[in-house]
């Protein structure tokens, strides 16, 4: 009977846990609407969290049953999976060193895009169409589909507005908004203008640059951080001589409690160290489902 009761109310603050680390780990974009069922307060709706890996969590929960029986810490039942899934997020490799380098190769392109059109032999669209082949690697899918939209005979404002929205950058919002404006001016001093622009553009990411860097410790802190606690928590339940209080009821929920507070400070620190985004100035296009 105590084992049952045992088990019962691990699983209940388990779910407690789960339900704080879902909350915190980034879901997939989706329509907002209200959660219904306890399928989507935990993350298991097919947009959510755990949703979006079933085999992954139901692996992990079994996985976590099987430790919970041989070990008594019926509360990994749930922390498994949870852990399958939220621990990349904590691991995950940064992607801000490449954005800070598509915005230098941003710089170097719109060098080049006014080199292009010095003496006006040849016009902005056609410059910008012809600019793909040889436009830095991280800009050249984006590029393209910006020359395909041109080749479509889109009209240039609207096609750079799109192509704005593939960089999505508050910075490259700036490129998008100089050559807008040129797109409709047709004064022939867009070269000026885009030398000014890329002036500006490396101003900002060296910025940028040195933000990140300060940031880069932080998150590497988290990840170090995040390594030691789960070898230690390992090791605390395959050792039964240290971790005897923690199979009873009273000691799993004094761990449900400690590990929920333990993963929020970890993902509070992450998201220090991520800052906040800058949002963009320009709004989506229509086409990306933004107002017209």
């Amino acid at each position: 009977m105590n084992a049952a009761v045992a088990a019962g109310a691990a699983a209940m603050v388990g779910l407690g846990v789960l339900a704080v680390v879902v909350g915190m780990v980034p879901a997939a974009p989706r329509p907002r609407r209200p959660a219904t069922d306890l399928v989507t307060l935990f993350g298991l709706a097919p947009g959510g969290p755990l949703g979006r890996y079933p085999r992954t969590t139901v692996g992990g929960a079994v996985v976590g049953l099987v430790v919970g029986a041989l070990t008594g810490w019926w509360i990994l039942v749930v922390v498994v999976p949870a852990a399958i899934v939220g621990l990349p997020v904590l691991l995950g490799r940064d992607t801000t060193d490449e954005q800070v380098q598509r915005l230098t190769d941003l710089e170097s392109w719109l060098r080049g895009l006014a080199g292009t059109l010095v003496g006006g032999s040849v016009g902005l669209r056609q410059a910008l169409h012809d600019s793909a082949p040889a436009a830095p690697k991280s800009l050249q899918p984006s590029l393209a589909r910006l020359a395909a939209q041109l080749d479509a005979q889109r009209p240039l404002p609207d096609a750079l507005h799109e192509w704005g929205d593939d960089l999505d950058d508050p910075t490259a919002d700036l490129a998008v908004a100089c050559l807008k404006l040129e797109a409709q001016r047709r004064g022939g001093a867009v070269t000026g203008s885009l030398e000014r622009l890329a002036d500006t553009v490396c101003e900002l990411t060296t910025a940028r640059r040195q933000v990140e860097a300060d940031r880069k410790g932080s998150r590497t802190t988290v990840r170090w951080v995040s390594v030691i606690s789960g070898v230690l928590l390992a090791a605390l339940v395959t050792q039964p001589t240290f971790s005897a209080f923690y199979t009873t009821p009273l000691g799993q929920l004094a761990a449900a409690v400690f590990l929920a507070a333990y993963t929020g400070c970890l993902l509070w620190m992450r998201k220090v160290a991520q800052g906040r985004p800058v949002p963009r100035f320009l709004p989506e296009s229509p086409a990306k489902g933004g107002k017209p």
